[in-house]
């Protein structure tokens, strides 16, 4: 049984030639490809980090520069608060007081 092999013609710009059982490169157009990989990253940080997305924020009157999280119920007179206060002195008199 033989099993022959046959190689499709060479492509223009192949970097990777394999001649006689050993791998052989030759240098092809990388400084094209880096630039081209490089532009690429680039622009995707761009467009991702440094653009302005889409969030999709709806709701509350907010948009994509004001995000309301919550909308206010109180009327326009608020409840003002009290405080009833004793002195220490009638905390510690409490606390003898329970302890005997």
């Amino acid at each position: 049984m033989t099993l022959q092999i046959s190689r499709p013609p060479p492509l223009p710009g192949n970097t990777l030639t394999i001649e006689s059982n050993t791998l052989e490169t030759r240098p092809g157009n990388r400084a094209t490809d880096s630039e081209l990989a490089l532009s690429i990253l680039l622009s995707a940080m761009h467009q991702g980090l440094l653009g302005l997305s889409d969030m999709g924020i709806t709701g509350y009157d907010s948009n994509a520069y004001r995000l309301n999280w919550y909308t206010d119920r109180s009327g326009p007179l608020l409840p003002e608060p009290w405080v009833i206060s004793v002195p220490l002195f009638a905390y510690r008199l409490l606390m003898l007081a329970w302890a005997l």
